[in-house]
């Protein structure tokens, strides 16, 4: 009896290829398919009989979200994240929620099939692109990591554009200080400019580009 598998994925076209590729393979059938976290959270068809496959990148919720809600109604459910981010933010979230499976789309026609089987035997997978991005970004995410919260708090508002005086206010402490916490920031992450912030921090996953 085939494996049933819903999709989850805001481009049609995208979608459309998914489902052929999926389908090649007598192992597994689409049951439904959808183009939102809402429209697939507002369905009856997933089930823990089946593997949920969302890309991350969704409209409103995204699809670790849409892991995150269905495993509290769905427990034992099998999920699989398909997607273009490789950073290091989304992996370690991923792996949070205990998703099965992280594939990168850059392979995902050539590993998505063998995944997909392994996920199905009780197997965690990543595709090679995962991996080796992951290994490659996991010392410089280390940079943040090694920050103390309220450097944190500043390196996100500076992110967003915000300006020292705005992140002085918004954290109630002395523009002055706001001003040592800057540079210092900087200095550990050897840039120059707050925008060099904004790119680091979109790549991690520690703001939301639509919020900029």
């Amino acid at each position: 009896m085939p494996i049933n598998i819903v999709l989850v994925d805001d481009h049609e076209l995208v979608l459309n290829g998914f489902i052929q590729l999926i389908q090649s393979d007598d192992a597994f059938v689409v049951v439904d398919s959808f183009g939102s976290a809402e429209d697939a959270l507002a369905s009856d068809v997933i089930t823990e009989d089946c593997i949920l496959v969302t890309d991350i990148s969704l409209p409103n919720k995204n699809g670790l979200e849409l892991v995150k809600e269905i495993k509290k109604r769905v427990p034992l459910i099998k999920t699989v994240v398909l997607s273009m981010y490789e950073n290091a933010h989304y992996i370690v979230t991923a792996q949070s929620l205990r998703v099965n499976a992280y594939i990168s789309k850059r392979d995902a026609g050539d590993v998505l099939l063998d995944a997909l089987h392994k996920v199905a035997s009780g197997y965690t997978v990543h595709s090679p692109a995962v991996l080796e991005s992951a290994t490659q970004q996991s010392e410089e995410f280390e940079l943040y990591q090694a920050l103390t919260q309220r450097e944190k708090e500043i390196f996100v508002l500076l992110a967003m554009g915000h300006e020292v005086k705005h992140v002085a206010h918004q954290l109630d402490i002395a523009v002055k200080t706001a001003h040592v916490h800057r540079r210092n920031i900087l200095n550990k992450f050897n840039c120059t400019t707050g925008f060099q912030l904004t790119r680091f921090a979109i790549k991690y996953g520690l703001v939301d580009p639509a919020q900029l």
